[in-house]
């Protein structure tokens, strides 16, 4: 705990002093976190408040029941983040019998603050939509009926409302469809970029349709050249609700792999700047570069104002992987676009038997398995990339592998069951 700064101190000996103040703080909290992990959050209710404790009191049970069972870890870091930002101030002394009140003044006054900052235009502002203000609450009124279960309270919480929350298929998306020009207008801006990896990035992101994250973690070893396929998954990794496919190396990713790898650093990670990866930080500020260059080439080749104005509205990574899937769907059944798309899961087994070094699993039922891939590749190859380089100055440089994809669908027998 931090004492009020002595005076009449000499500069080395202020220095000497806030230096120790360091130290026990660090040391509190290091003691905090062992206490936490070792305590029975039991002993933390005061036997005298006859089943009804205050919000303090059962916190730690329930952070523990959500560590334990929550699977993603940002969301085990934002539980934390809510505790101090929203629940310390809010609800921390409440008792449950009060919780409920507690609750909709936390959500009253959440609501004024965000129309504050919004008519006043403050530039840090928090901001939070309905549907974010309705989880903070929902949070703290399953934290109090987790009580309830674990038998430290007698009070039952009801659910709080929150106006103006919508449901996921009202939602505006966050990315809107591209048409082909603007995305051929992306590729031209991100070639004519001082940095080499947005372009690398932008092409794979368009050859996989899945999420940029996914893209921007690829490893060399990820790459498995002698089946045309990259496997998203780490060896090792499990795979989160955010699946991670495995996808075909069409078009211009073949020459886009082999200038990655030939600079990759000692992370091995695909996309990189100085020879080092890129993490998730780094992929709003890619695509608003990979705009602003694109938004000069449109002046420069004489686009109406409207069309560039729209060039800003909603184009990000969202955009991009929505507009590939969905062009697929008029070319690939709805299944074979799941199979790439990530949105089937794809077992730690079969991924062992695709691709682990001494598998016993043949070529050809390799191939089999890697059917509805190789489906979309082909669809890629043939359709998707020459369709945009029409539309571009780049070159994309298709000449190398064309037909590969097909080649191989030639060659898979078709008799029995195939895919994942």
């Amino acid at each position: 705990m931090k004492k009020d700064k002595p005076e009449n101190l000499t500069r080395h000996q202020m220095k000497q002093w806030e230096e120790l103040q360091e130290d026990l703080d660090h040391a509190e909290k290091v003691a905090r976190s062992v206490i936490r992990r070792v305590i029975d959050p039991a002993e933390l209710v005061d036997p005298a408040s006859d089943g009804n404790p205050t919000f303090r009191e059962i916190w730690l049970t329930f952070e523990r029941f959500q560590e334990k069972n929550l699977k993603s870890e940002g969301r085990k870091k934002l539980i934390k983040y809510r505790r101090d930002l929203y629940y310390k101030p809010y609800l921390w002394n409440s008792r449950m019998t009060g919780l409920s009140a507690a609750v909709a003044r936390m959500v009253d006054d959440l609501e004024a603050k965000s129309r504050a900052d919004r008519r006043q235009g403050v530039r840090q502002a928090i901001k939070l939509s309905p549907n974010t203000i309705y989880d903070i609450a929902s949070t703290a009124v399953a934290a109090g009926n987790h009580a309830v279960t674990a038998g430290l309270s007698v009070v039952t919480i009801p659910s709080v409302a929150v106006a103006g929350t919508t449901s996921p298929i009202n939602r505006t998306s966050r990315g809107r469809y591209l048409t082909l020009d603007e995305i051929a207008l992306l590729i031209d801006g991100a070639a004519a970029a001082r940095h080499r990896h947005l372009l690398h990035l932008l092409l794979l992101v368009l050859g996989c349709g899945v999420r940029v994250g996914a893209v921007g973690m690829i490893e060399t070893g990820f790459v498995k050249a002698d089946l045309d396929v990259i496997n998203l998954l780490d060896e090792g990794e499990v795979d989160l609700p955010k699946r991670k496919p495995i996808v075909p190396v069409t078009g211009p990713m073949g020459w886009v792999i082999a200038e990655c790898a030939a600079t990759a650093g000692r992370d091995n990670r695909l996309i990189h700047y100085r020879a080092q990866g890129i993490n998730g930080n780094n992929w709003t500020q890619s695509m608003n570069r990979i705009k602003s260059h694109a938004l000069r080439l449109a002046a420069e080749r004489g686009w109406p104002d409207e069309r560039i104005v729209k060039m800003d509205d909603r184009v990000n990574w969202t955009a991009v992987r929505r507009t590939v899937l969905d062009w697929l769907r008029n070319y690939v059944p709805a299944k074979h676009i799941s199979a790439v798309a990530g949105h089937v899961q794809i077992t730690q087994k079969d991924r062992e038997l695709l691709f682990e070094e001494g598998s016993p699993t043949t070529e050809i039922y390799k191939r089999r398995a890697l059917e509805p891939v190789y489906v979309v590749g082909d669809v890629f190859e043939r359709k998707w990339w020459p369709e945009l380089q029409k539309r571009i100055q780049s070159d994309l440089r298709l000449d190398a592998d064309a037909g590969r994809m097909q080649s191989l669908l030639q060659h898979i027998e078709k008799d029995g069951e195939y895919g994942f």
